[in-house]
């Protein structure tokens, strides 16, 4: 499942294995927190999802979805700025 991003005329991609019903689950519920919100403030989005999915349960199928949205908001956030995600994170030399 693809989840997309979008801000100033750039789009953001994220992805994850999870059952068709996280996509119900972003287009609706998560939506409803992250849309229109501060591009740039994403530990603010991810929180804000956690919340509203407080009584499902984070886990399993809103984990999933939340994922997909968040990682979709990193590549946002890169694509803004112009930078390939791994700079803006910071790269591991394991």
């Amino acid at each position: 499942m693809i989840a997309e991003a979008s801000a100033g005329g750039v789009s953001g991609v994220g992805y994850t294995y999870a059952a068709p019903e996280a996509a119900d689950l972003i287009n609706t519920t998560l939506a409803e927190v992250v849309v229109g919100q501060d591009a740039f403030a994403i530990p603010s989005a991810w929180e804000a999802m956690v919340r509203r999915v407080r009584n499902l349960g984070w886990r399993g199928l809103c984990a999933t979805a939340i994922s997909a949205v968040d990682v979709a908001l990193w590549d946002l956030k890169a694509r803004l700025f112009g930078r390939p995600l791994v700079q803006l994170l910071g790269a591991h030399a394991g």
